[in-house]
């Protein structure tokens, strides 16, 4: 994008325990819109879903084992990967044409709250080649 002369925009967020809130069912269905159907979606529904079990123990009590219907094995070589394809949604890939009007919105709901940003502690990022830097500056958070 940036090498057919667009700006993009960067919003930085911290997501509570992502890799432990990937729903399996969820995840199976955005594999296959990217093809993974069949024996690929089988494989990924036994690594999900059918082998990994846990269970709690408190002193000598165990409860019984039951079925992770949530996250990635982390640690792994396909944890980052399939969170990566969990997130890839549209929203992502348009909120560079989006994330002007946004900050203006977030700018007027402050303003008719009373409320001032902190430039110094307010994050935004663009990026862009070297030829539309110019373009870059058009861009404020207030």
């Amino acid at each position: 994008m940036i090498d057919t002369g667009n700006v993009i925009g960067g919003i930085f967020i911290d997501l509570k325990k992502a890799f432990d809130r990937v729903s399996h069912s969820i995840l199976l269905h955005k594999l296959a819109s990217f093809g993974i159907t069949g024996l690929e979606q089988d494989w990924f529904n036994s690594y999900l879903s059918d082998t990994r079990k846990q269970a709690t123990k408190i002193g000598n009590v165990e409860s019984t084992f039951v079925i992770v219907q949530y996250g990635v094995p982390q640690g792994s070589i396909l944890g980052p990967l399939l969170f990566t394809m969990y997130i890839n949604i549209k929203i992502v890939n348009s909120i560079n044409v989006r994330l002007k009007s946004d900050l203006a919105k977030i700018a007027l709901w402050m303003h008719k709250n009373k409320l001032t940003l902190n430039a110094k502690e307010s994050k935004a990022m663009l990026v862009c080649s070297r030829r539309n830097v110019g373009k870059a500056n058009d861009l404020r958070l207030i």
